[in-house]
């Protein structure tokens, strides 16, 4: 009779494992945080930045979307927009899989990226002194205006100051001024930067390394009065902390 009872206790304790649903997942898994999102299938990849409510694809025109998490019958959904992915989590690999249900090739890898260094480390002014000097060789070419017009002094080589919030930047006579937006991961700064090059700005840093003294980077820029294919350029910069 015993050995019955203890049979039929382990059956109940298999069967009621098995029936055991999953935690869902909650809004905690994604907020405040940023992640990698990549196809396998055709290796497109994107990155978004989450907050409480609104995720932010980080891009050329840093398009904002609402989002959330929900949990119907035990399954888990991540809805951006109007784009209900179906989501699972890897545990092993610490990674999420995201399928649209509209469209099942729209499949994701999603995995964070976790920051490597604290924002105030970005704090300060840093000096590109490796900075192309094309620019200034054609303006001290070019003749004095008659009659001269008031300038700002010409900065060489070119400068940034980063505070909290702002980022400001000192290139030839160019002076500009931007708020910035810094992902959770510390890696991508979005901002709005004039620069030397007549309809050309800066929109986006994404930060490879920083430390007291380096400030690494590839700085991606637009020029309205291109072709489209040729508007966006990119350049890898290495800047350096001013004493």
């Amino acid at each position: 009779m015993i050995k019955r009872f203890f049979y039929l206790f382990i059956a109940l304790g298999i069967a009621i494992s098995c029936t055991t649903k999953p935690t869902p997942l909650d809004a905690t898994a994604f907020k405040g945080k940023t992640f990698l999102f990549y196809n396998p299938a055709d290796s497109i990849s994107f990155y978004v930045d989450f907050k409480d409510s609104i995720c932010n694809e980080i891009d050329y025109d840093s398009r904002n979307y609402p989002w959330k998490l929900k949990t119907d019958e035990g399954n888990d959904f991540l809805i951006i927009g109007e784009v209900v992915y179906g989501i699972k989590k890897d545990e092993k690999a610490n990674t999420f899989t995201v399928t649209a249900l509209a469209n099942k090739d729209r499949s994701f890898t999603v995995s964070e990226v976790e920051p490597k260094w604290d924002k105030e480390k970005l704090y300060g002014t840093w000096i590109n002194e490796e900075a192309d000097s094309t620019d200034r060789d054609i303006s001290l070419k070019l003749p004095p205006l008659d009659p001269p017009i008031a300038i700002y002094e010409e900065v060489w080589p070119p400068e940034y100051r980063i505070e909290k919030d702002t980022i400001y930047s000192y290139d030839l006579d160019t002076r500009s001024k931007s708020k910035y937006r810094l992902s959770h991961s510390n890696t991508f700064m979005q901002m709005h930067l004039d620069t030397p090059n007549w309809f050309q700005y800066t929109y986006q840093w994404e930060i490879t390394l920083v430390n007291d003294s380096i400030l690494e980077l590839t700085g991606k820029s637009f020029q309205e009065m291109k072709p489209l294919e040729e508007s966006f350029t990119e350049e890898k910069i290495i800047l350096k902390k001013k004493k």
